[in-house]
């Protein structure tokens, strides 16, 4: 699938969802991959060694936003767009808990390293922005 460009792969960009809040300090201390423990996340009851992850498509961003904005309410996210190829220089990690097993696929992937959003070109999009853009059958896509 990575060479084709649809709905569930973007061959040219990754998203990562965020907090709005987050904002500030990713910009002056960069999105962090491993520096600090205490980032370490908890997926389906799994604990995770820090990480950064990404999605491969703006739906799968879309779907995990709207999942942590229901479960920290009052938050707003933010999708963090940024071109695939400024990853390239960075080992990355397929996760199995984010693989659809009856279509072979990867929603999501993750590296260990920090990105300095200073030094790329990255664009920022609202996740209220994007309400009502995906249908339900193309969001449970991601699952079934």
């Amino acid at each position: 699938m990575s060479d084709c460009n649809n709905l569930y792969y973007d061959k040219d960009y990754v998203y990562h969802a965020t907090p709005e809040k987050n904002l500030d300090s990713i910009l002056k201390q960069w999105l962090k991959g491993h520096a600090n423990p205490e980032w370490s996340i908890w997926i389906w009851n799994i604990y995770n060694e820090p990480r950064l992850y990404f999605a491969n498509s703006l739906i799968a961003a879309y779907d995990i936003a709207n999942m942590f904005e229901a479960f920290w309410k009052g938050e707003n996210f933010i999708i963090i767009k940024i071109p695939r190829q400024e990853l390239d220089k960075y080992e990355q990690f397929s996760d199995e808990k984010f693989k659809n097993s009856e279509k072979n696929f990867y929603n999501w992937f993750y590296i260990l390293d920090d990105i300095n959003l200073n030094k790329i070109n990255y664009e920022i999009i609202k996740v209220s922005d994007l309400l009502n853009k995906w249908s339900d059958d193309e969001l449970e896509w991601l699952y079934y």
